[in-house]
């Protein structure tokens, strides 16, 4: 069977460099399943995140860069729309995946169509939790290579002071 870290220990590869220390948040009032993730991220030696609330989840959000977030459906002072919505204002929108007891194919349907990366039912199956979070992360890469390296630096290593130091580029003359 396959591991987490052969999903989720991507610090080995040539996508992200060595020292770049991946996090994720898990927001919901479910013990059980907080618990559930922050295990598995940690087992791939990524920094998970757990808030029991959509306002302590705002605050994680403004501290850490993070390109995977789970949001437990309902939430006590919000919902995984509110989440979804702060997200699409960051930069680099981290991948929402909403986990639910009460997952069924309207949830699921209406979380794809809003934006949400994908809907997982609890308690969780082991085998697509960690495709789906490979996935998701996968496809935060992907959208971060589309953009300019200062943009895509600053997303994975939080800042852009490589980029801020440097000179601007010289002008050279274009030849008659």
């Amino acid at each position: 069977m396959p591991t987490i870290e052969n999903y989720l220990n991507v610090t080995d590869s040539n996508i992200v460099e060595p020292s770049v220390q991946l996090s994720s948040l898990a927001i919901g009032s479910s013990v059980e399943d907080l618990s559930f993730l922050e295990h598995r991220f940690k087992e791939a030696k990524w920094t998970p995140y757990t808030e029991h609330t959509y306002r302590e989840a705002l605050r994680e959000l403004s501290l850490n860069r993070m390109p995977v977030i789970f949001c437990e459906y309902p939430l006590p002072d919000g919902n995984w729309k509110d989440v979804l919505g702060h997200l699409a204002l960051m930069p680099d929108r981290p991948r929402l995946i909403v986990f639910s007891r009460q997952a069924d194919e309207s949830l699921w349907a209406e979380v794809l169509n809003l934006g949400g990366f994908d809907l997982l039912a609890t308690p969780f199956r082991e085998a697509e939790l960690l495709l789906t979070i490979g996935s998701a992360w996968l496809d935060w890469m992907k959208e971060l290579e589309r953009q300019p390296l200062r943009k895509r630096y600053h997303a994975i290593m939080g800042s852009s002071t490589i980029f801020e130091k440097s000179q601007p580029p010289r002008q050279v003359a274009a030849r008659t």
